[in-house]
């Protein structure tokens, strides 16, 4: 297993940063359906700076914590941050975004039904210290994007 974590400052200033720190791990591992892997990553942590531009917290020193875990035929990623989250289940989300017309118009929502359709396994859950905690795997095996 390789693994690769990043704990950063929850600010539109560094997504570039994040983008090609995580980019560039994936293509250096070779990594099958890298650019699935970073585009589904990237909306979560869109989702996460969002959250955190809403947020009635103290967002100073507060950070999202982005955790890897590569092995040989599947990719587990996590995102992690202390902003609230999503206050809706996923299938209820995903009930109101099935038509297609409506989900591009709409401001929310775009994000979570693209990484739905991206990923293998997506789910997220809010913690007891109240984080939020967004989960995805990709099986790895196939063709390379």
């Amino acid at each position: 297993m390789l693994g690769l974590k990043i704990i950063i400052p929850a600010n539109k200033k560094y997504l570039k940063y994040i983008d090609k720190t995580i980019f560039e791990y994936l293509t250096e591992f070779n990594v099958a359906k890298t650019k699935k892997t970073h585009f589904a990553l990237h909306e979560i942590i869109i989702n996460s700076i969002q959250a955190a531009e809403n947020c009635e917290l103290d967002i100073e020193n507060k950070n999202i914590i982005i955790k890897l875990e590569l092995y040989t035929d599947i990719i587990k990623v996590w995102v992690i941050d202390p902003f609230g989250g999503i206050d809706h289940d996923k299938e209820e989300i995903l009930e109101t975004q099935k038509d297609a017309t409506k989900s591009l118009d709409s401001f929310n929502g775009r994000g979570i039904l693209l990484i739905d359709h991206l990923v293998d396994k997506y789910e997220w859950v809010i913690k007891d210290n109240n984080d939020f905690e967004v989960y995805f795997e990709m099986n790895l095996r196939g063709s390379y994007d």
